[in-house]
């Protein structure tokens, strides 16, 4: 799995996230991870331990998952095998380029694919499940004005494919980031100190053959102007406008388009269920 980057209310710039918090910050996104074709494994009569850990980040995680588990009433016992597992280790790379060690270019890469084959034999016979994940990510930071401007693109996209007859899903998801910190008067007694982010989440899920499709685009604009005289804070502004549309095969949608500058929501419209909409 790898995460939405989530943005908490104190990151940036405070003021930007209020009064509309930034996406997960509240409510943080939960991730599935197929063991289906592990169960050949799990149900040999052991116990067994299930665990999570991160890898490639500071010690600051805190991680919990649930078991899901879907019974059989018509069999009194579940068999199944491990076929194939190939979970090569990450690729990635870190490249720099800098003048004087301060302004600059700095890039991070990396992927990975996961997979895993194996059956299961239940009351409806002989079921053969294939989860294969791929997984990439993409990080260009510039610094430029002796280190009083930087500019970050990324990008984190995960493709999840689990395979097993009617039970087939296909899930794509797309994290964009992008930030600009600034501003102008650097050294001198004033100054005007700049802020933009854009972040989103963009999921598409379809089931068996293409049924059951739907689509998620949460995406948020913000940005904000701080200005100092003297090191203290002689002015501030910010603004926020975010876009929540989500839409399924199966007739349900819902969409919600928020603006705020400053403390007060400016605009807040939204369509429920695709049958009327309302305005506040």
């Amino acid at each position: 799995v790898w995460p939405f980057p989530v943005i908490y209310t104190g990151g940036i710039n405070p003021l930007i996230w209020r009064p509309i918090t930034s996406i997960g910050s509240f409510n943080l996104p939960t991730y599935d991870i197929e063991l289906t074709p592990f169960l050949g494994k799990l149900l040999d009569g052991k116990e067994h331990e299930v665990g999570f850990a991160v890898t490639n980040a500071q010690n600051s995680w805190y991680v919990n998952g649930n078991l899901h588990l879907w019974l059989d009433p018509k069999s009194s016992t579940t068999t199944g095998g491990l076929i194939s597992y190939d979970a090569p280790k990450l690729s990635g790379s870190i490249t720099s380029h800098s003048v004087d060690g301060i302004d600059g270019e700095y890039r991070a890469t990396a992927s990975r694919n996961i997979s895993a084959t194996g059956w299961v034999s239940s009351s409806r016979g002989n079921i053969t499940t294939t989860f294969a994940q791929r997984l990439s990510f993409a990080n260009s930071n510039v610094v430029s004005n002796k280190g009083s401007s930087q500019v970050i693109n990324q990008t984190t996209d995960a493709h999840a494919d689990v395979g097993g007859g009617a039970y087939a899903q296909q899930v794509h998801q797309s994290f964009p980031l992008y930030i600009f910190q600034g501003g102008d008067g650097s050294g001198t007694s004033s100054q005007r100190l700049k802020r933009r982010v854009e972040i989103g989440f963009v999921e598409s899920r379809a089931g068996a053959g293409g049924a059951g499709t739907s689509t998620l685009r949460n995406e948020q604009v913000a940005e904000a102007e701080v200005v100092l005289r003297d090191d203290q804070v002689a002015g501030a502004s910010w603004r926020m406008h975010q876009v929540y549309n989500y839409g399924a095969s199966n007739g349900g949608c819902y969409l919600r388009n928020v603006t705020s500058v400053g403390y007060d929501v400016l605009f807040d419209h939204d369509v429920a269920s695709c049958a009327g909409t309302r305005r506040r």
